[in-house]
């Protein structure tokens, strides 16, 4: 008898140890999760931004006339929710960076250019 209660004791001393590993197992993947799935990746907030920029060029009476083409739009984090780039733009076929800032919060983006970041279109 003594010898089937140390036995049920081994069997729930492993059953607990199983149990918090497990435990630790899915909170680690729940942190995983979190940290890379919460917000936008940098992939997608270039393509939001080039979609952005491309509908701009496409609608604003101050482009629409030139026919630009937004050919990329490259970013790098300058901390927190702040990227700077670059937006390449094809114009009578030559290709143009233009240096952009980018502030998004992981749901909403806005963009925008320095000044005379399109004097090339003057030449």
């Amino acid at each position: 008898m003594l010898y089937a209660y140390g036995v049920l004791f081994l069997l729930k001393e492993e059953l607990v140890r199983r149990t918090h590993l497990l435990n630790v197992l899915v909170g680690m993947v729940l942190l995983v999760l979190l940290l890379t799935g919460c917000g936008t990746s940098k992939k997608q907030l270039e393509q939001q931004v080039m979609s952005s920029f491309q509908e701009k060029m496409n609608t604003d009476p101050t482009y629409s006339g030139y026919g630009l083409t937004v050919h990329s739009v490259t970013l790098v984090s300058s901390g927190g929710n702040n990227y700077n780039g670059l937006a390449n733009l094809l114009y009578k076929s030559r290709a143009y960076d233009v240096p952009i800032t980018v502030t998004s919060d992981g749901k909403t983006m806005m963009w925008q250019t320095q000044p005379g970041a399109f004097l090339f279109l003057l030449q």
